[in-house]
């Protein structure tokens, strides 16, 4: 009897400090233990009805119209870009740190303006910002002396609204 008595001791003593740790938290599974049967209601021998709701799945919410998936990029002048920028060996932002929404903003359907952002001097960053995708590199390259005169060619044929011009 001492051994249950003494065990019953340190358990309501264990359940005070759990549960002052877990003041104001949400811990189904600790606490749903704590209501259940204690080593007393085991030891006893007496069948203790115990059961546990488990935890059911809520409806899903549907996500906001402005939070979209990005359709798979396409369209004549987003075709059009692309084959100019292999042709003229430039790169782009956009492609280097693999935007998803290159096709919004190269097709510039749906009342968007067209628009690209050309790197120049290369397809590597020295810079090396930690949010930023685009390959990086203390020693890039060397540059291409037919860049400027292929990027007055690539804008000059795309037609977009603006294009955005920024060093590597």
């Amino acid at each position: 009897a001492f051994g249950v008595e003494a065990f019953d001791a340190c358990q309501a003593s264990w359940e005070g400090k759990l549960r002052r740790a877990l003041a104001g938290q949400q811990r189904w599974g600790l606490l749903t233990a704590l209501k259940g049967p204690n080593f007393t209601d085991f030891v006893s021998g007496k069948d203790v009805l115990y059961s546990v709701e488990a935890p059911g799945w809520k409806e899903k919410k549907r996500k906001p119209d402005w939070m979209k998936r990005a359709p798979v990029p396409g369209g004549e002048k987003y075709t059009q870009i692309k084959a100019k920028l292999r042709e003229l060996k430039l790169h782009t932002v956009c492609e280097e740190a693999k935007c998803p929404n290159i096709g919004e903003c190269w097709g510039g359907g749906d009342g968007h303006t067209a628009t690209a952002t050309i790197m120049l001097m290369g397809d590597t960053c020295t810079r090396g910002c930690k949010f930023c995708a685009v390959k990086t590199s203390r020693t890039p390259p060397p540059l291409d002396p037919l860049e400027p005169a292929n990027v007055a060619k690539a804008v000059a044929s795309w037609g977009l609204d603006y294009v955005v011009l920024t060093r590597a």
